[in-house]
């Protein structure tokens, strides 16, 4: 009886408890209830009717779980979440330009949700000092006066700024100009108190433009006031040693046009260029003066806003200075003149022509580092980087000199900053070919307007992975993740992690593309090559094997005699290959090799193919590199595999039977500086490397290359226009002077700049 009690007992209380379940979601989650799936669509009301937000970023999260989903929506404005876990759910939509009404949430259960969203206020001007100079780079703030919260923006290099994804209501404008400015807080309309200033009111998808802010200029500290007394000063006595006063005077134009450059700042410097004596700023009509000069040698530099020196280099970017003599009681004009900047300017479309915001593009030009086989894009210097794009897709990359440029879009997660819609690398006007991108001409103060990039939706996929040495051990390793086209780097951009202790790694999602990992650490190297593409799944995982670097051992012999300074010789591996070539290794160990006093070398931490290289011109009486062996075999120029581990027999075979080229240019052009030789026995990229040299024009227009190997070369002196516009990828031979270089004597030349 007793028994009988106890399971009639038991019964109730499962049945009880099965009860309970059915009752509570949550309980069956405990029991394990089956993810879902969550779907919706994002919209907005405009003009009486529904419209779709597309490529909206739409976030999940959940009480039921730690990490936020996130997707965009499509062409119809939907989206989709699958595999949700348990939970009461909260939804939002965010897109530049638009705001969410209400954040949303439903219950544990349901599976659809709709968004709604309106359109956002901008607010948008410019600052600009009382002397009508644009304020650049100055963070403008709009502090609403209706609700806790404040939205901000940067000023461009015309002053101009636009806030915008603003809600609807009441804002007070303001910014802080640095000095020479007023250095303190000054509000629309150019009031220094909050009290004085104007509250501006914007309504749903209203622009209110035309905010102008000037600012007086602050007058001079009493530190700038004291050293503009004392050069006065200085100015105003007497030479010294008697003589006469002389005067130096001219005008700062532009290049383009001629026309006047005011408030210039030109600089008189010392005989030797070093030291600033005084400084001068142009009129109204460009012109300059110093008076009361000592009779001597100097340097003068001009320099202003929105201009470049026609001498400026990436090297040198303030350009040299033009060097002068005046004689006693003398009276010497001399005219500098500077190249007016410009500035490209358009917008980012998706596929279906809406604007594409927070999107990162990279100005850069196409140039040939050494060991590269072909051309990369590397990026301009800038003063001022082109910041992502605004919410109407909109951008502006300025302080450009003229030439051709190539824009790139970089997608996320390689471009910091917020969240887009992803897509691939993808060059103006539209394509992820590096081949078949365009260029974008700057002419001298002209900018180009109305240069759109079209951007497709792409996949994205998460790449992680493990990376072990040749044992199978796992290793601390730093890891790279650069995008690749056509066995080349092609874009500046990387992403970069570090494997745990057990040799794993993961990156975020990446978008469609050819990728190269490389990886290093613990004395091995190592690099793998992946493919993102449209139909890849959500998740790529990796497994790669590292190499250890090795050694390279050889000798150096000569022709013609032994050295008188052995210790001036270092010996370096180029790289030939930057796919194989880890940053890690190229960059951090940068192999190279000083040669001992018997002539032996020794090369460590090396893994991939390259050619040997003397580390420039060696020897005091001048030597030049003839051939490189590797147990008898000429690889001078071809890139050796060294990723097998330790190479012992290298010779490398150097002369001091060597020539010379001397020359002249006529009819010097004042945009052609340099001279250009390559030698003319062989087209190969490494041959082109290790014969090409480049000389200066001197002031007379005369030119030298010592230390050459006896050999035919090609000499060239060209203009920028005769390798651009439509003569771009001219091959430099048709324009080049042939030249025959003979051991012991130099051979002599005269050119005319080929234009």
């Amino acid at each position: 009886m007793v028994k009988a009690r106890l399971l009639r007992l038991a019964v109730l209380a499962l049945i009880g408890f099965i009860t309970l379940i059915a009752a509570s979601p949550r309980a069956l989650h405990a029991v394990g209830q089956q993810p879902r799936l969550v779907s919706g669509l994002v919209e907005i009301e405009d003009n009486g009717r529904r419209v779709p937000v597309r490529r909206a970023a739409v976030t999940l999260t959940n009480d039921g779980a730690t990490l936020a989903l996130k997707t965009f929506t499509d062409n119809d404005g939907r989206f989709r979440f699958s595999n949700v876990a348990p939970g009461r759910i909260r939804v939002e939509a965010a897109k530049p330009g638009f705001l969410q009404l209400q954040p949303l949430s439903i219950g544990e259960t349901e599976s659809n949700i709709d968004i709604r969203m309106q359109w956002a206020a901008a607010l948008e001007g410019r600052f600009i000092e009382d002397t009508g100079k644009p304020i650049a780079g100055l963070a403008v703030l709009a502090e609403s006066t209706s609700r806790s919260g404040s939205y901000t923006a940067t000023t461009d290099d015309l002053g101009r700024f636009r806030i915008h994804t603003i809600p609807p209501g009441q804002y007070r404008v303001y910014a802080t100009p640095p000095p020479p400015a007023s250095g303190t807080k000054r509000f629309y309309p150019g009031t220094e108190t909050p009290e004085n200033a104007s509250v501006v009111t914007v309504v749903s998808g209203q622009t209110l433009d035309n905010l102008m802010v000037i600012v007086p200029t602050a007058p001079l500290s009493a530190i700038a006031a004291e050293a503009l007394a004392t050069a006065e000063l200085e100015a105003t006595s007497a030479p010294t040693g008697g003589g006469t006063w002389g005067q130096i005077s001219g005008r700062v134009t532009r290049t383009d046009s001629g026309g006047p450059i005011v408030n210039a700042a030109v600089k008189l410097l010392s005989g030797s260029g070093g030291a600033l004596l005084r400084t001068a700023w142009t009129n109204g009509d460009g012109g300059y003066v110093f008076t009361r000069v000592m009779a001597g040698s100097y340097h003068l530099t001009a320099a202003a806003d929105g201009h470049v020196s026609p001498s400026a280099t990436p090297a040198r970017p303030s350009g040299t200075s033009t060097g002068v003599s005046l004689g006693d009681g003398g009276k010497l004009k001399q005219d500098l003149e500077l190249i007016p900047l410009s500035a490209i300017e358009g917008r980012v479309l998706d596929e279906f022509g809406d604007g594409v915001p927070d999107v990162k593009l990279q100005v850069t030009q196409r140039a040939t580092t050494p060991g590269d086989a072909e051309a990369r894009f590397l990026p301009v210097r800038s003063d001022r980087p082109v910041a992502a794009t605004d919410d109407r897709g909109w951008f502006r990359a300025s302080q450009l000199a003229p030439g051709d440029y190539y824009l790139v879009a970089i997608p996320p997660p390689f471009a910091p900053g917020p969240a887009t819609v992803p897509f691939p690398f993808t060059y103006f006007p539209g394509t992820t070919s590096s081949s078949a991108a365009n260029t974008v001409r700057i002419s001298a103060g002209i900018d180009a307007h109305g240069v759109n990039l079209t951007l497709r939706n792409s996949n994205t996929t998460t790449i992680t992975g493990i990376a072990v040495d040749p044992r199978g051990r796992s290793q601390n390793t730093s890891i790279r993740l650069l995008p690749v086209e056509d066995g080349q780097t092609r874009v500046p951009a990387s992403l970069n992690t570090t494997a745990d202790d057990m040799g794993r790694f993961s990156f975020p999602p990446i978008p469609e593309g050819s990728y190269v990992l490389q990886a290093g650490g613990g004395g091995a190297v190592g690099s793998t090559v992946i493919t993102v593409t449209d139909s890849s799944g959500p998740e790529q995982n990796v497994r790669f094997t590292l190499q250890p670097l090795g050694t390279l051992r050889g000798r150096l012999t000569f022709e013609g005699g032994l050295p008188a300074a052995r210790d001036s010789f270092y010996v370096r591996l180029l790289p030939a290959d930057f796919i194989r070539a880890s940053d890690y290794a190229v960059a951090i160990v940068q192999p190279s090799a000083s040669v001992n006093p018997d002539f032996t070398f020794s090369m460590k931490n090396i893994a991939w193919p390259g050619v040997i290289r003397m580390a420039g011109i060696v020897g005091e009486s001048g030597w030049a590199l003839v051939r490189v062996l590797l147990q008898g075999r000429d690889i001078t120029d071809t890139p050796y595999d060294f990723h097998s581990g330790d190479t012992e027999g290298v010779e490398v075979v150097l002369t001091n039977r060597i020539g010379g080229i001397t020359g002249s240019v006529i009819a010097v052009d004042d945009t052609v500086k340099t001279v250009l030789i390559f030698g003319a026995e062989s087209e190969s990229s490494a041959y082109i490397e290790r014969t090409q040299r480049v000389a200066p024009i001197s002031k007379t227009g005369d030119f030298r290359f010592p230390f050459l190997l006896p050999g035919r070369y090609f000499v060239v002196a060209a203009a920028p226009s005769a390798l651009s516009g439509p003569n771009k990828g001219r091959d430099l031979r048709s324009l080049a002077t042939l030249v025959v270089v003979t051991a012991g004597s130099d051979a002599s030349v005269r050119l005319t700049v080929v234009k």
